[in-house]
């Protein structure tokens, strides 16, 4: 039986009882009191997904209770967020197998324990997921077993690629929406507030950090003699979340040692804790001007870091 197969024997009978069948096509935005939000990306779709927040609260549910769901690491990222009034956490990440259906099998039986911990009673009416792409997370899933009334994402047909993969997954939405594939994945997640019939005022983009952030920022450059006015200042990140996205660390340290003898440049590594190795290198070939702190801190404090740069040089990251 597949996952799908068996998702619609556990469940269509408790969708009955509970009069929450998928049947129920028109999407009544007066009647929405509860949202849940799943957003299981990386980093930078999570940021990408920051004027979906913002323009939801602002221009389509302001007074409804709203939900966001991302996975652990992220969850610093958005911590601070002040559209949501809930922030939830699912972990997909899964060792490796040569099974992919024990993967699968994972991960449905966490979407499952989440859905029966913190989302079935809170009696959501919609659910939006904005992802675009396949969904590898188990997203339309979790979406599904929230019992939420309407549930609104982007169609398996919107690429060849997610048709073959999440072939079936359509089933698990009330509304899947057909999308372009030739637009900014900003504007795709803003479609989404179009579909339901809502405006959108900016697609500017938001971080939330805090005065902590802010100090643990300055501390890390005053404390390795940087001054941000003063100095030319700029953010390294060697590391990708795959190889096959990652620059050679040569190159960087050629890039490194340019900027260092043609604007005497403070350069910030960052990045997460695999790369700090990565980090180390560059300071031995470039020396003091180098400050490593890939690994050293959190998403928001490596935003503040950010802020106070020029200039950023990375992967695909």
């Amino acid at each position: 039986m597949s996952t799908l197969c068996l998702a619609n024997w556990l469940f269509k009978p408790i969708y009955m009882i509970l009069n929450r069948q998928p049947s129920q096509r028109d999407i009544n935005i007066s009647k929405v009191n509860r949202v849940l939000i799943i957003k299981l990306d990386e980093i930078g779709d999570v940021v990408l997904a920051t004027p979906l927040l913002r323009e939801i609260r602002r221009n389509l549910f302001t007074k409804a209770w709203i939900s966001l769901v991302v996975k652990p690491e992220t969850y610093n990222l958005v911590e601070l967020c002040p559209y949501v009034n809930e922030l939830l956490t699912y972990d997909w990440s899964v060792a490796w197998t040569k099974r992919a259906s024990l993967v699968k099998v994972t991960r449905h039986s966490r979407a499952i324990r989440l859905a029966l911990k913190r989302l079935w009673w809170r009696n959501f009416d919609l659910a939006i997921l904005p992802r675009f792409d396949i969904d590898y997370y188990h997203g339309n899933f979790l979406a599904y077993f929230s019992l939420a009334r309407w549930r609104v994402g982007y169609s398996e047909d919107v690429t060849e690629d997610k048709r073959i993969v999440n072939k079936g997954s359509d089933r698990l939405l009330t509304h899947p929406v057909k999308g372009s594939n030739h637009i900014h994945e900003v504007e795709r997640n803003l479609d989404l507030i179009r579909f339901l019939g809502g405006t959108v005022g900016s697609s500017r983009l938001e971080t939330w950090l805090s005065t902590e952030d802010e100090r643990v920022a300055e501390n890390v450059l005053t404390s390795n003699g940087v001054n941000p006015v003063k100095d030319t200042v700029i953010a390294f990140c060697l590391g990708a979340g795959q190889a096959k996205k990652m620059w050679p660390v040569d190159r960087f340290v050629k890039v490194a040692r340019w900027v260092k003898e043609k604007y005497s440049a403070k350069i910030i590594v960052i990045g997460g804790k695999d790369e700090s190795g990565l980090g180390h290198r560059l300071r031995q070939e470039i020396g003091e001007n180098v400050v490593n702190m890939a690994g050293r801190t959190t998403l928001r404090e490596t935003t503040a870091l950010l802020k106070r740069c020029v200039l950023y040089v990375g992967n695909d990251t």
